[in-house]
């Protein structure tokens, strides 16, 4: 039998082949940690997400990557969802999640600034262009739940779901996420809104309760160029008014005192697009 010329490329070809099928798996299941800081890049959701993109038949089941999740009690269990009683500020060191979609990275230098001087640790999560279905119904915030054993869990989310139609349809998966959080510290800021809403925090403020949603859309901020996200500045003070808010109004405030110095870079967990 006679071996041709081309034999050695077709087999380097192969193993080439082989190993970048082999890292985009690896990269998409676990996402990878990188340094966040003012300076890291602020990628914007490109689209807002239709019905088929919202839908989790449509992304997450055939991504391999579901997380069962019983919308039928995340509907009818109110008590997943219930205000807590107000309580003193907790003065002791927390360990911080704060996940979502690209406006994580507008919040984390500053939210680290507050940690940095109060005691706390603060593990940001991205996932760019993410929805509220897509955490509520694949395993990522179960993951991260697991492995940081946070005390405090900060939700930025809304974002992709300013333009949504019926944005009805994503009340079980916010009453999902509440339930994946459990007895832990929830607090939820809302979407920095750069248009009119179809109704998101409207939702998200019925849903919650107002000792844990955040309502930003009122908030005036300075944008990057891509007229979406808020500039570093503006991220400082938008952190600055939910901090503000926390102390006043959220059902199980901390202790953030106002920073006297900045924070180094941040590692956070950054997950690929879902699309």
């Amino acid at each position: 039998m006679t071996t041709t010329r081309a034999d050695p490329y077709l087999r380097l070809l192969a193993v080439l082949c082989s190993t970048w099928i082999v890292l985009a798996v690896c990269s998409r299941v676990a996402g990878s940690w990188v340094p966040l800081g003012p300076d890291f890049p602020r990628l914007p959701e490109t689209r807002s997400p239709t019905r088929a993109q919202a839908s989790p038949l449509a992304g997450p089941r055939a991504a391999g990557q579901v997380a069962p999740v019983d919308l039928s009690a995340a509907r009818h269990d109110r008590g997943a969802v219930a205000a807590d009683v107000r309580s003193e500020p907790d003065r002791g060191p927390q360990r911080i999640l704060l996940f979502g979609d690209s406006m994580v990275p507008v919040l984390a230098p500053r939210l680290a600034d507050y940690c940095l001087e109060n005691g706390h640790a603060l593990f940001p999560a991205v996932w760019y262009g993410s929805t509220i279905i897509y955490w509520a119904w694949q395993d990522r915030l179960d993951q991260l739940l697991g492995e940081l054993r946070p005390t405090v869990v900060i939700a930025a989310l809304g974002s992709s779901e300013l333009a949504v139609r019926e944005v009805g349809e994503c009340e079980p998966y916010v009453a999902a996420i509440v339930r994946k959080v459990g007895g832990r510290k929830l607090y939820w800021i809302g979407p920095p809104n750069w248009r009119d809403d179809t109704g998101v925090n409207a939702l998200l403020a019925r849903v919650l309760g107002p000792s844990r949603f955040f309502r930003s859309d009122r908030i005036e901020l300075e944008r990057r160029a891509d007229g979406i996200h808020p500039t570093a500045e503006a991220g400082d003070r938008w952190v600055d008014a939910f901090v503000r808010w926390m102390a006043d109004e959220s059902s199980a405030p901390i202790a953030l005192v106002p920073p006297t110095r900045r924070a180094p870079s941040v590692p956070a967990r950054v997950f690929p697009p879902p699309f």
